[in-house]
Formats: structure tokens, C-alpha cells, sequence
């Protein structure tokens, strides 16, 4: 073999070898190098969506193959709407904008509506954190004992007076709480414009006698913080790996919704009203969502995916998201559609119930 043919063959070879290798390159190939990422959030400074974005922006900076700028950008209006249809319709599909989600945007598109520009099944999840949440009560306001002390009593009390809770809008995370309430068979009194933290103080101040909080805050904010008995009714709880609702490990002692019923009923919740609950509540307990634009190429999800799970394994980020979302389970890239496919999945049945229900009570088209 001559030497030019020898080169040339070596060449072609090496050349196939680079080709090969470039196609099986890991996730670290992505290079955000002199970049600006930016996170797009649909609330305002200081909510809960708001600080887990800016938790994750400096590990993120750090994890991200390039160490590109992370900033925040917030987009509040119409609930989470304004920000959220905005992240829906970025042409940027490079992995330099990020947007989160959460449960006041994922109710939001399960009702439906003009205004809702945005499908969060067609974007490619990062991350998907799970949060319980407590409805709890003014004891002495409702005359009820709370938990499995007893519930049928409980229950009576509930239906004899009319029951006031505080909501942002008739279709934001909160219609968890009001639905649960008129499964009970209550007459749910909603004070509308409230935000989570507008809702604690309202109920601090014997305003609404109602609220319902993530199973941390509640723990954290509200156990204790009365000058009145407050005492939990029941937890949302979460759907197991064999679909059966279980307890929230962050506060094991505070029945299911479904526990509740049954002990004040007698049987097990049913029919269209339980089946939004379930729907709802669901979209309630998927709290936050990390996700890219829908398009974006695999190589920079996988990317994102590998970054968010070294964070998560991060020791002081790990702290601080389990204080932000509980110790609920965490959901990476597809293994998030399935959760949140369930949620939004909604009955004829319930949808027609939901409709009827916001329709005449307070004038919402579904």
C-alpha cells in the first residue's frame, strides 16, 4: 500500500471515527458559553413559583455546560396567564428560555378559556415537584374538632353555616379546596383577589373562617401562629404507585380528603363532583414545573435534565427544595407527562359539573 493511500484510508477512518463519536456525545456537548438564559415566571417578586426559580438560577449557572448568565424574569398578570402564554409562544428553542409552571397555571388550562394560549402537555418537562397541601379551620369559629376526631360532626357543622375561604380568582389553585368543601354538601362562601399570603393573613385575622396552604407553609406559618384553635381538616395527600391515595409523609397524622369522607359518611366519595376533586386537587399537589419550550432538541432537554438532577442531589439545594415542596415524589423529563396527563384529563361528567358549578355561581365559561 502506497503512502498516500495509507493517509487517505487513515483520514477516511478517522474521519469516520469523529462522525460516529459526535453522534453518541454526551449531554455536556451543549455549550451555553457567553449565553443568557433567562427563566421565565408568571407571577410576581416573592412567591413561592418566584423563589424556587431564583433557588435554581445560580446552581443552574453552575451546572450548565458553559456557565451562561441565569436571570429571572417575572411576567405576572390574569393569574399566571399573561406570563405563561408568553413562554408558550417563545421562538427561542436553543434552551435559552426556561418557563415554570404551577398548579394556578395548570387549573387555569384544565378550565380552559380564551384567554388560555398555552399547552403545558406540549413542553418538554424538566422537572416536576410534587406538594401536599392542608385545608384547615378556625375551631372555634366552625365549632369542629378537625382530622378523625369526628368527622360526621364535623361535617354537620359545615353545612349548617355558610363556610368562607379566600381564592385569587374562581379558577385558581384554591377551587381544590372550594370543591372539596361542596363535596361535603357546605355552602362555600369564596373572598375573591386574595393571594396565598393575603388568604394566611385573612385567616389570621378571623376574616375567612377556611384556608388551605402546601403541607410546608402550613407546618411552618400557620401550626401555632393563632390566637385562635386552628386545627387541619384533611390533606390533599398523593396518588401512589398503585393509583390508592395516600397520606402526605410531612404530616402522616392528617387524613386523606377520601378518609375523611368516609368516616363522616360512611362510603367512599363519588361521581362527578369527586371526579374534578380529583382532577383539581391533582393539578393542586403538582405544584411546580420546571420545562423547556415545546421543540426543543433532546440533546439540550437531556441537558437540563442531567443539571436539575445534580442539583437536586446537591446537599443545600436538596434542603431547600424539600422546604419549599415537601418530601413528596419528583418527576424528571417524560416520567412528568404521565402525572401530569392524569391531572388534566378531565371527565365529561366532571367537566360538565365544573362547568355548571363556576357557571351559576360565579359566571365562568369552561
Amino acid at each position: 500500500m502506497s503512502l498516500k493511500i495509507l493517509i487517505r484510508t487513515s483520514i477516511a477512518a478517522l474521519a469516520g471515527f469523529l462522525i460516529s463519536t459526535v453522534s453518541i456525545l454526551p449531554a455536556w456537548a451543549v455549550d451555553f458559553s457567553g449565553k443568557k438564559i433567562t427563566m421565565i415566571v408568571p407571577f410576581k417578586e416573592g412567591g413561592g413559583t418566584d423563589g424556587l426559580a431564583r433557588l435554581f438560577a445560580p446552581y443552574l449557572q453552575k451546572e450548565l455546560p458553559g456557565n451562561p448568565e441565569v436571570i429571572v424574569l417575572n411576567q405576572p398578570g390574569g393569574g399566571g396567564v399573561t406570563g405563561t402564554n408568553k413562554f408558550q409562544r417563545t421562538a427561542k428553542k436553543d434552551g435559552t428560555v426556561i418557563g415554570m409552571g404551577s398548579t394556578s397555571t395548570f387549573v387555569a388550562y384544565a378550565i380552559g378559556g380564551d384567554k388560555i394560549k398555552y399547552n403545558p402537555m406540549s413542553w418538554e418537562p424538566i422537572m416536576l415537584m410534587l406538594r401536599g397541601a392542608i385545608v384547615y379551620v378556625n375551631a372555634e369559629k366552625m365549632g369542629v374538632k378537625g382530622g378523625m376526631s369526628d368527622p360526621a360532626g364535623d361535617v354537620a357543622k359545615a353545612q349548617s353555616k355558610a363556610v368562607v375561604i379566600g381564592m385569587k380568582t374562581p379558577t385558581s389553585a384554591e377551587l381544590s379546596d372550594y370543591i372539596s368543601w361542596r363535596i361535603m354538601g357546605a355552602n362555600v362562601k369564596p373572598v375573591f383577589g386574595l393571594s396565598t399570603s393575603k388568604q394566611r393573613k385573612a385567616f389570621f385575622r378571623q376574616e375567612i373562617m377556611a384556608n388551605v396552604d402546601g403541607t410546608g407553609p402550613y407546618l411552618k406559618k400557620v401550626v401555632g401562629k393563632s390566637k385562635f384553635k386552628t386545627v387541619p381538616m384533611f390533606a390533599f395527600g398523593y396518588n401512589g404507585p398503585d393509583g390508592k391515595r395516600l397520606r402526605d409523609p410531612d404530616a402522616p397524622d392528617v387524613p386523606t380528603m377520601e378518609e375523611f369522607y368516609r368516616a363522616a359518611f360512611g362510603k367512599a366519595p363519588k361521581g362527578p363532583a369527586y371526579d374534578a376533586y380529583l382532577n383539581i386537587s391533582g393539578l393542586r399537589v403538582m405544584s411546580k414545573l420546571v420545562a423547556l419550550p415545546p421543540g426543543t432538541p433532546k440533546e439540550i432537554v437531556k441537558t437540563y435534565i442531567s443539571a436539575m438532577k445534580r442539583i437536586a442531589k446537591d446537599p443545600k439545594a436538596a434542603k431547600a427544595i424539600k422546604k419549599t415542596v415537601g418530601s413528596l415524589p419528583v418527576y424528571y423529563g417524560k416520567a412528568a407527562k404521565p402525572v401530569m396527563a392524569a391531572g388534566f384529563k378531565i371527565k365529561p361528567s366532571a367537566r360538565k359539573w365544573m362547568s355548571k358549578e363556576l357557571g351559576e355561581k360565579f359566571k365562568v365559561k369552561m
